[in-house]
């Protein structure tokens, strides 16, 4: 009798405004650099007001909780920035072995970070 294959599926890597709130700002601050945030504030899909550094941050942490354009526009720049990344950089050890670690290991990876920078 013939068994069907199991096929194990990974979980799928959370979008960033599926990450829980209390992350988002350890997230922001570690994985963008003032000079990031200030450079997507310029960008037409995010039009954010140059303020000081806090108010920067505040308002990416509130486009990151959306899931519209701009979230959606925040989620790929990070996501490109995290594969674009040394391969053991930005990746907490129990997935260092694996080929992508995913959004979803974000609040971890980026506090284990060298640095403190994704």
């Amino acid at each position: 009798m013939d068994h069907p294959v199991s096929l194990r599926r990974l979980p799928q890597p959370k979008k960033i405004w599926e990450i829980e709130s209390c992350y988002k700002c350890s997230l922001i601050g570690t994985c963008l650099t003032r000079i990031e945030l200030r450079k997507l504030a310029k960008e037409r899909i995010f039009a954010v007001e140059s303020g000081d550094d806090y108010r920067l941050h505040a308002e990416f942490i509130r486009i990151s909780d959306r899931s519209d354009q701009q979230g959606k526009a925040l989620h790929k720049y990070l996501a490109k920035n995290i594969r674009s990344a040394p391969k053991n950089t930005c990746r907490p050890p129990a997935t260092r072995s694996s080929k992508n670690c995913g959004i979803a290991t974000w609040p971890r990876a980026c506090s284990t970070a060298p640095g403190g920078r994704c």
